[in-house]
């Protein structure tokens, strides 16, 4: 056998794949095959069959490898056996990082010549064979390295152009192109970042840049997750693309609503700008020349393919770029971005655009281990300012009427974000001055060190909704509940916790206080506010270890805060962006605003309890499911009997939950006899 052998290049893709699929079949049937004859009492480890697919997993990669050669070699000097009808190519059998890199930096000049061909028939070939070269070097270092030096991030980016022209949705045929381009482009990405390929100095801007937005955002749609590509490059990404948003305002086309003009009724549609970024897809939602089911066609398209929410999706599965974009000179910047009223559409029904945002704020906030702490406590830090400089807007009356309030994703990923970061606003709560909003270190954690303004402004923003003031509300109040037991252990670890947290429960209570929700919306808030409360009650708590003793009882109570928070965080997050419906908690209680320094000493109790500093009477009866919750006048009036008997001492502290929560109302709502204390 001679050093080399002749192939024909889709053959020999074809046998690629066909090895990939056999290395993935054999992997997944061999549990299968192995349990099956376990049933017949047969000794079979299934070890062999690890082997064969380990076998074919190494064999077609390199197959990948040689059929691209031979693509490439279609445009180099050829020959026919006699008597065949079929161009053969040489290939060597076996390919070195050489071989890979001269490739890469052949086909990206073949394809720069040919995809700028004004024969329509050689750009598709040239699409074609530069997705094959994609999906085969997606993990070839050396080969995407040359083929990117050479110019092919201007190759990508032209190509997505071309088929974006075509128009939305894609063909079947451009949508496997677009994946196999994004799967390339994920894969220099994260090599670049990792030091795994060196390129040469804006190799990868043109897949960046701004004015290519629409094409590289849509790419983006397919192939894989964010936390395949590179943080850096997609934080770039990101931040160009709100720059992009903002370069083609409005995002969205206004919605007139019907109405008589004269003597005739004229209907309600879509007012779209000049030069929309949506007509370069083929998109028209105009009135004046759309019908309503082809404008509403054109509002599905334009949400689906949106490349500014495309890539922010993204973004929000990388959290390292979700921080790097939410931090930095311009991270409050890029916060003021996200936290907008314009990521919903308005018109009939209105839609909320705004979880991918939604997804970059959790992603960039949640992380407060030792590592990433500081940079996502700056971010959040940034997401608060951004919630106080959202209430300070001033809008005329078409703006509210077009997006009356925060859309519902975005205003429950700020309470995700208050939830996570509650300790932090519980120890701001007496600092009043609006210039502090910083990050500062406190011993092993970093902490958001803000004020009242920042935080009322904060909670403003996003109690608007219903579920999401909910939430925050349940989450604050479990909080309070595990500072109460905190306090009924150790009352020198920090004698003013409960103030501040009872401070913060108040703030809160006025702002919800505020808001006009239907009875079906202060349903919805209620319910939510249990659910989060019993989750940390009966699940989160038991899962995390109470503060410890002695010296050190103060600083592991913040630890102790912070990692509660952090897991209430993510509870949150699961309950309020579900995968599934989730069940909802059905309440007796009837929460009025001025039973809500009432309720709070049921919270305060519940710690008291389960840190068995005061035991529960035998068969409490306004205990259910192991959590205080009286919910009638009778179970009200046993609850008050057995806590007015509460030893002076632990009463002392007990009581900063309602004097820090009456402190509020005298800052934030002095005079309102809706927070006077029932007698």
């Amino acid at each position: 056998m001679t050093e080399y052998v002749s192939v024909n290049p889709e053959r020999l893709r074809d046998l690629a794949r066909k090895l990939q699929a056999a290395a993935t079949t054999v992997r997944e049937k061999t549990p299968t095959i192995v349990n099956g004859l376990d049933g017949w009492d047969a000794t079979f480890s299934g070890a062999k069959l690890t082997a064969l697919a380990d076998w074919l997993d190494d064999q077609w990669g390199p197959m990948f490898d040689r059929a691209d050669l031979a693509a490439t070699a279609a445009n180099q000097p050829a020959f026919r056996p006699t008597g065949s009808d079929s161009t053969m190519f040489a290939v060597p059998f076996e390919v070195t990082d050489q071989d890979m890199a001269r490739e890469g930096a052949r086909d990206a000049a073949d394809l720069t010549a040919m995809m700028n061909s004004d024969d329509p028939a050689q750009r598709d070939e040239a699409q074609r064979e530069a997705a094959e070269a994609m999906e085969a070097h997606a993990d070839d270092p050396a080969y995407l390295q040359a083929f990117f030096n050479a110019g092919g991030a201007q190759v990508i980016t032209t190509m997505n152009r071309q088929i974006v022209e075509q128009g939305v949705p894609p063909s079947d045929q451009n949508q496997n192109r677009l994946r196999l381009f994004s799967t390339g482009v994920a894969a220099v990405s994260r090599f670049s970042e990792g030091g795994q390929v060196a390129l040469v100095d804006g190799a990868l801007d043109p897949l960046s840049s701004v004015d290519n937005t629409l094409q590289n955002g849509i790419m983006m749609m397919y192939g894989p997750g964010g936390d395949q590509y590179g943080s850096t490059f997609l934080r770039t990404v990101a931040d160009n693309a709100l720059q992009w948003r903002e370069d083609n305002d409005p995002p969205r086309p206004g919605y007139s609503p019907g109405g008589v003009a004269g003597t005739s009724y004229v209907p309600g549609g879509y007012v779209q700008p000049d030069n929309a970024w949506w007509e370069k897809l083929g998109i028209n939602v105009s009135y004046i020349s759309a019908d309503a089911d082809e404008a509403s066609r054109g509002i599905e398209l334009m949400q689906q393919f949106d490349p500014v929410n495309s890539i922010l999706n993204r973004t929000g599965q990388n959290p390292e770029a979700s921080r790097l974009l939410l931090t930095g000179s311009d991270g409050l910047e890029n916060a003021q971005r996200l936290v907008d009223y314009d990521w919903q559409t308005p018109g009939p029904g209105g839609h909320d655009d705004s979880g991918p945002a939604a997804s970059v704020l959790i992603a960039g906030t949640q992380d407060r281990g030792p590592e990433q702490g500081e940079q996502s406590a700056q971010a959040a830090a940034n997401v608060f300012q951004a919630g106080y400089d959202f209430t300070q807007r001033e809008r005329n009356d078409y703006q509210k009427e077009q997006w009356p309030e925060m859309p519902p994703s975005l205003a429950r990923a700020m309470a995700v974000v208050g939830s996570t970061y509650a300790p932090d606003m519980a120890a701001s709560t007496g600092q009043p001055d609006a210039d502090i909003n910083e990050v500062v270190r406190d011993g092993n954690g970093f902490y958001v060190s803000t004020n009242t303004v920042v935080m009322n402004g904060f909670l403003k923003s996003f109690m608007t909704d219903p579920e999401a003031a909910g939430a925050f509300r349940g989450a604050v109040q479990g909080q309070l509940q595990a500072s109460a037991e905190i306090l009924s252990r150790h009352p020198d670890s920090n004698p003013d916790l409960l103030r501040q947290y009872g401070f913060l429960n108040g703030m809160t209570s006025i702002v919800f206080a505020d808001q006009e929700f239907t009875e079906a919306e202060a349903r919805d808030a209620a319910n939510k506010q249990n659910q989060i409360y019993f989750d940390v009650t009966k699940d989160i708590l038991e899962a995390i270890p109470i503060a410890g003793e002695g010296a050190d009882a103060a600083f592991e109570a913040a630890s102790f805060l912070r990692d509660l928070a952090t897991a209430v965080g993510g509870s949150q997050k699961e309950n309020l962006f579900p995968t599934d419906a989730a069940q909802q908690v059905e309440s007796d209680v009837q929460y009025e605003m001025t039973t809500d320094i009432a309720d709070m000493r049921t919270y305060v109790a519940q710690g008291y309890v389960n840190s068995g500093a005061y035991p529960l009477p035998p068969d409490a009866p306004f205990v259910h499911d192991g959590v205080i919750s009286p919910r009638n006048d009778a179970e009200q009036a046993a609850f008050d009997r057995w806590w007015s008997q509460l030893p002076a001492d632990q009463a002392q502290i007990a009581n900063g939950a309602p004097d820090g929560f009456r402190d509020a109302t005298g800052v934030f709502a002095p005079n309102d006899d809706r927070f006077t204390e029932p007698k």
